[in-house]
């Protein structure tokens, strides 16, 4: 079982976030590692100068985020991959939080960028076959007029596929949850035929620059799908599907 460096917590202040915070400082300067075994409730009592519903409200906050793991009957364990839970949580706070179009779509766009070149150096066959058989898929659902939500949901998937071939496992877990964030907008959009109705061919477009090892040609057409996304988020934007010209009087 891993010895840490624990301190009474401060009874003036929060006395669960104060446990929380303690692990955490644990983990960042290596005192935890995944796999370690955290001391039993009651040592962690006796160090922390708590109660048992303190320590048990702490690491269920650890639970929730994914630092760690309850195993029954064998204790609590940092958990093995702690990554994608606190991951998608940042997705959804990112989801939640009111931002502005230019910030989402800067984010995005240095998201798309990067990951572009991490899949055009390390994408397999295996991978460019995945995806494009999820883009045929994709442009079934347009065909036969399916919800905007389920276009968002393959619209999803492919991306969810373009973030493995990077093959960075970091990448990829970050890159899928902060996708989280654009999702309600990306079904806001596919409500748009014009919108709808060009993104599989994009997703197209952005294989073909990948089997190529064309960085150029991913650029020009992730810029060009994500500009039509922007015009649709941002009413001020002149082209916006949803204004529609003032007639001129007779």
């Amino acid at each position: 079982m891993t010895s840490l460096d624990l301190r009474r917590v401060d009874q003036n202040r929060s006395i669960v976030s104060q446990i929380v915070e303690q692990f955490k400082e644990s983990l960042i300067n290596g005192q935890l590692r995944h796999g370690d075994q955290i001391p039993p409730e009651p040592v962690l009592c006796e160090r922390l100068g708590v109660s048992r519903t303190s320590v048990r409200e702490a690491i269920r906050t650890l639970v929730a985020v994914g630092l760690v793991e309850i195993r029954r009957g064998n204790g609590t364990y940092i958990s093995a991959s702690s990554l994608a839970a606190p991951a998608e949580l940042l997705g959804l706070a990112l989801a939640l939080a009111p931002t502005r179009t230019e910030h989402l779509f800067g984010m995005r766009l240095a998201i798309e960028h990067a990951c572009g070149r991490l899949a055009i150096e390390h994408a397999t066959v295996a991978d460019i076959a995945a995806m494009e058989a999820q883009t045929d898929e994709f442009e079934e659902l347009v065909r036969t007029g399916r919800p905007a939500r389920e276009l968002r949901n393959a619209d999803l998937a492919f991306h969810g596929l373009l973030f493995d071939a990077t093959h960075n496992p970091v990448f990829c877990e970050l890159g899928k949850a902060l996708m989280t964030a654009f999702a309600s907008t990306m079904q806001q959009a596919l409500h748009d035929p014009e919108v709808d109705a060009r993104a599989p061919g994009d997703h197209r477009e952005i294989i073909d620059a990948i089997r190529q090892r064309s960085t150029a040609d991913y650029d020009q057409v992730v810029e060009r799908s994500l500009s039509r996304w922007r015009q649709f988020l941002d009413p001020k934007t002149p082209n916006h599907p949803k204004k529609k010209p003032k007639e001129k009087p007779l």
